[in-house]
């Protein structure tokens, strides 16, 4: 390959890892409010951190869990209401 084409790839690449940031970052916002205030979330995020896992690794369950769910419900064409 030459190096512009490198370079246009590295470019694209670097593009999409900021984008997956901007996810992960409102994926993790949602999921800590959603683990203070929804029943569902905030049972887990307990029940985790009872067991003696840290905050962090409660947070990444719960936003795992969440996009389960929204994945779910995107698939079977549902609202959330």
């Amino acid at each position: 390959m030459t190096s512009h084409i490198v370079a246009a790839e590295a470019l694209r690449r670097g593009q999409r890892q900021r984008a997956r940031w901007r996810q992960r970052r409102g994926q993790r916002d949602a999921s800590i409010i959603g683990s203070r205030h929804v029943p569902l979330f905030k049972a887990m995020r307990q029940r985790l951190e009872a067991v003696g896992n840290p905050f962090k690794v409660a947070i990444i369950a719960t936003a795992r869990k969440l996009l389960a769910i929204l994945n779910a419900m995107i698939r079977d064409n549902l609202d959330y209401a």
